[in-house]
């Protein structure tokens, strides 16, 4: 059998870098939807319904996960900064973080944004107007993300530069497939993230504002607050988190519409299907290809696989979010759809708490491309994807549109 399945055992299952993973996904199910992937010393599940029921199954947890990445690459700040990550948390400590992350209003609220988003987006398109061609990741979709989780949050928007290059580096030593490299990168990468976050933090508890980090500060329940290191956490994960996959959920879902011409046009007729449209993308071609594993703390039969206690579990999103078994006709790209429960956030207590902020940034964006770009389309069918780890997105995606001059706009 193992000679027969369409992927190289040592290969990261996420399939980084691929230009199209979704028929080997396709193979892959068809044969072993519990599959054992060596590359990641783990199994990965690409069945919708393997996966719902695994994700809220309470004998899996993401600190015995944590643990085992610590037998096998040795203690590091990346490791410990994980361990304290509320993605990481189990219960009870993960239900506590989230109800007081829930009393920090600015956290759960992000459509007061909306004037502040469409302003990023309309500058960076003002740019472009005229000259009737850019790449919207370099142009648009790369640098709208840091800039808006910034203002959110409260980070003057010159330090994002910087910043944005400490995020790639832990992002690139949080795979599902590691190596002591990219462990050593991602650990002096957070190191630097967190001492910048701190000193963010001292100046907000002396000089409050009207950001996110300020509504962190002050959240309570019940007497309860975040600890200073959980502070330190929150606010830092955020920005880590919210930033590459907003930027290839945008440029995905931009492609994706690129490539069905009839889709586009359809959108540009009625603008009401424009949060339909980024629900398909999530499921059509998620920007994140595999969740964050959990270890089993004890036996549990997932299909006809018996998981031992111990062993490492991901999600290969990419591959649920087109199960036949769930979605009907899974490989047509149809804006229409309305079954839009697709894994891309997750469920369960570790639903994605930026979906709300992400969603927004991408409608917002698509929208005022269909209105600001007339006859868009791509300049160039070669196109390269990002090999990094578990995200799936482009390096460039270069376009052109009639041009406008500012009078016309």
């Amino acid at each position: 059998m193992a000679n027969t399945l369409p992927i190289d055992p040592q290969t990261d299952p996420a399939l980084p870098g691929h230009p199209n993973p979704y028929p080997v996904y396709h193979q892959l199910r068809a044969l072993k939807p519990v599959y054992w992937s060596p590359a990641m010393n783990g199994w990965v599940l690409l069945r919708y319904s393997d996966a719902v029921s695994y994700l809220n199954d309470c004998r899996f947890s993401r600190q015995a996960y944590l643990r085992t990445l610590r037998q096998r690459y040795g203690d590091s700040p990346i490791l410990e900064s994980q361990r304290r990550e509320v993605v990481f948390t189990d219960p009870p400590q993960h239900k506590r973080l989230r109800r007081l992350a829930d009393r920090a209003s600015q956290l759960q609220n992000s459509t007061p944004f909306r004037p502040v988003i469409e302003r990023l987006v309309t500058e960076k398109l003002k740019r472009v107007l005229a000259k009737g061609q850019m790449d919207l990741i370099a142009d648009l979709a790369e640098p709208l993300p840091p800039e808006v989780l910034a203002l959110w949050l409260g980070v003057p928007i010159e330090k994002v530069p910087v910043l944005k290059d400490w995020v790639l580096a832990i992002q690139r030593g949080r795979g599902i497939v590691r190596s002591p490299e990219t462990t050593a990168e991602a650990s002096r990468a957070v190191q630097d993230l967190e001492a910048y976050f701190s000193e963010l933090i001292a100046e907000r508890r002396k000089s409050p504002r009207n950001d996110v980090i300020t509504s962190l500060i002050q959240a309570e329940d019940r007497g309860d607050r975040l600890t200073e290191q959980e502070l330190l956490m929150f606010s830092w994960g955020l920005f880590s988190a919210g930033h590459t996959s907003v930027q290839y959920l945008i440029g995905n879902a931009l492609l994706a519409l690129l490539r069905h011409p009839e889709q586009m046009e359809q959108l540009r007729g009625d603008r009401s299907l424009i949060p339909y449209a980024i629900e398909e993308a999530l499921r059509y071609d998620p920007p994140t290809q595999a969740l964050n594993p959990q270890v089993a703390l004890e036996d549990v039969i997932i299909g006809n696989d018996t998981i031992k206690r111990g062993e490492a579990v991901s999600v290969l999103i990419g591959a649920v979010n087109r199960d036949p078994e769930r979605f009907p006709d899974p490989d047509r790209f149809d804006i229409t759809r309305t079954d839009h429960h697709h894994l891309s956030f997750g469920t369960g207590e570790h639903y994605c708490m930026g979906a709300p902020l992400a969603r927004l940034q991408a409608q917002i964006t698509l929208a005022m491309v269909l209105q600001r770009l007339p006859n868009l389309r791509l300049a160039t069918d070669r196109l390269e994807w990002q090999k990094l780890g578990r995200f799936r997105g482009l390096v460039a995606l270069p376009v052109t549109f009639d041009s406008v001059t500012s009078t016309q706009n």
